[in-house]
């Protein structure tokens, strides 16, 4: 009996990321339980939220996201370092399901759709995998602000 549970023991640790190049088997020992990660700010799915949003929040655990633009034109950018939560959020926002993080993010693109992977930590447990939260898409550049420009000669046509 013992035989038996040591290889189901030695199985359900190697199907969790334990064992390696070594003859040890050293195990990874993944949490039970993995929290959800969401995005709260912008909300799943929103359109015109302005290129200078401040920050992108989730709310479950994140040491870092992503935002990739769709379309290949512009590179991913990484966002790997917190800031205060914006009280009250912004809208639109999703409703939170536990802590929030709040990432600062510099000027986005107008115009553009970013897709939101949150990741914690690294390693081979599930929770440290990236995961898409969703995505939104900013607005279109102002119409009185290029013609601001213009009018500035900023703008060459």
């Amino acid at each position: 009996m013992l035989s038996i549970c040591s290889g189901a023991l030695s199985l359900l640790l190697t199907a969790c990321g334990g064992g390696g190049a070594t003859s040890e088997l050293q195990p990874t020992i993944c949490p039970q339980f993995i929290v959800l990660k969401t995005l709260v700010y912008p909300a799943p799915g929103s359109t015109n939220i302005p290129d200078a949003l401040g920050s992108v929040v989730i709310s479950g655990a994140g040491t870092q996201i992503t935002l990739q633009p769709t379309g290949g034109a512009q590179p991913p950018i990484l966002l790997a370092t917190t800031g205060p939560v914006p009280s009250p959020l912004p809208s639109p926002n999703a409703q939170p399901r536990g802590p929030l993080i709040a990432f600062p993010v510099a000027m986005l693109a107008p115009a553009s759709t970013y897709s939101v992977t949150v990741q914690d930590g690294a390693g081979p447990c599930p929770e440290a995998q990236p995961t898409t939260v969703g995505s939104f898409s900013t607005q279109k550049p102002s119409l009185i602000g290029e013609f601001s420009q213009q009018r500035a000669g900023t703008i060459s046509r």
